[in-house]
């Protein structure tokens, strides 16, 4: 059984380094209302966006190459989190 604490964070993002074969797994402290996660590559491009409509969510990678991502969530159109992940194959 794990126990995860939101101590400084509303969101948490695991595991990472990820697999590209694998899924990016988002957990969320409140119930997510019109919420998205962006993954933008190295140079800035937008790869992936998910919308997250539960507190648990499990995120598939399709098609990513290896290397830095940079994770954004977004509610309402704001910037709630952003975070970098590793992606490897």
């Amino acid at each position: 059984q794990s126990v995860y604490y939101f101590l400084t964070t509303r969101y948490i993002i695991f595991p990472n380094p990820v697999r590209s074969t694998g899924p990016l797994m988002v957990l969320m402290k409140e119930e997510p209302a019109n919420t998205y996660l962006l993954l933008f590559n190295s140079i800035g491009q937008q790869v992936l966006q998910y919308r997250l409509t539960q507190t648990v969510e499990s995120v598939a990678l399709p098609n990513l190459q290896s290397g830095i991502y940079f994770v954004q969530i977004k509610k309402n159109g704001k910037k709630e989190f952003i975070g970098k992940v590793m992606v490897v194959r």
